[in-house]
């Protein structure tokens, strides 16, 4: 017992003579310790402003990617978007044997609704066909505008031609309500024309090509009416 206090009360004497160094050493190095410390916290606060800066950068990049595959008017896909998708539709189809349907809407008579009721009203009207086209169509479906009153979709039929002519019909019905939300008096009429994938071509441009001829077909006729191929 004697051995043990004697070494406790060593260490508590060696604690207490080392103690006069530590306080020497901790006051000669006070000033790196504390440069240490403020570099240490720099560090921290140059990390957080880095993934700051990455977080800014990644929301702009897909701000900008999704302008860039967007209508500036009428929020719904683009033409270059339109073709990109389209393709990517075909790709799918060529592998899984599936069919799908490309749509051309052109409004009838847009100039006149512009030079009748003014540009801003002809803006609201491609803006009221770009939500009926998108409410009619359905989850996976495509919606784009590929000029100045020109649209086009992808329609696809993964339960058949019945369906894809079920969905044509509500789409047309749709356009073809009143336009008085927009302003009193407005008459705005559509003429849509379709191809079927694989029926009427196996490339998109193919496709694309029928579907505008099938629209102009019902120019000719008096517009406002749909053309398809009957299968």
């Amino acid at each position: 017992m004697s051995e043990r206090i004697s070494l406790l009360i060593n260490v508590l004497l060696l604690g207490v003579l080392s103690l006069p160094f530590i306080v020497m050493i901790a006051y000669h190095y006070h000033d790196v310790m504390n440069s240490f410390l403020a570099l240490i916290h720099e560090k921290q606060k140059v990390e957080r402003a880095l993934e700051n800066v990455e977080a800014q950068a990644a929301a702009q990049h897909t701000e900008l990617t999704y302008e860039a595959n967007h209508c500036d008017l009428t929020r719904v896909s683009n033409r270059k978007a339109f073709m990109q998708m389209g393709q990517a539709v075909l790709d799918n189809a060529k592998i899984t044997d599936a069919c799908f349907t490309v749509l051309f809407v052109d409004v009838d008579d847009f100039k006149l609704i512009n030079d009748k009721h003014g540009h801003e009203v002809g803006d609201k009207v491609l803006i009221e066909i770009a939500a009926r086209l998108k409410d009619s169509l359905n989850k996976g479906d495509i919606v784009a505008r590929i000029g100045g009153d020109e649209f086009a979709a992808i329609l696809q039929c993964s339960e058949g031609a019945c369906y894809i002519d079920a969905i044509i019909e509500r789409l047309f019905s749709s356009l073809n309500q009143s336009y008085e939300c927009v302003s009193d008096g407005l008459q705005v009429s559509c003429s849509v024309g379709g191809a079927a994938y694989p029926e009427e071509g196996e490339s998109l441009a193919s496709l694309i090509n029928v579907a505008d001829q099938h629209m102009y077909q019902v120019k000719k006729n008096g517009k406002n009416g749909i053309c398809l191929l009957e299968v």
